[in-house]
């Protein structure tokens, strides 16, 4: 038996931009970019990091995670 999800409007909100998020693109694509954003700012600034680059590197991990769960959900169509 299959319990009811209630949601409110700011999730269904959320919901939606995030469908309209992936109707543009798809995970995968958006998956390949920030990967590509994110090394090629690596490979560019090997001098110096901003002070909380370890918050923005574990913000841009959780992303990247979020992104791999979206993939698998939505498998090779948009979602």
């Amino acid at each position: 038996m299959k319990s009811e999800i209630i949601l409110n409007d700011n999730q269904i909100a959320l919901l939606n931009q995030l469908e309209k998020l992936f109707e543009y693109a798809p995970a995968e694509s958006i998956s390949k970019s920030l990967h590509e954003v994110f090394f090629s700012y690596l490979q560019n600034n090997t001098d110096t990091f901003p002070d909380n680059f370890e918050t923005i590197a574990g913000d841009f991990q959780f992303l990247m995670q979020f992104i791999r769960e979206a993939e698998k959900i939505s498998g090779d169509k948009k979602i």
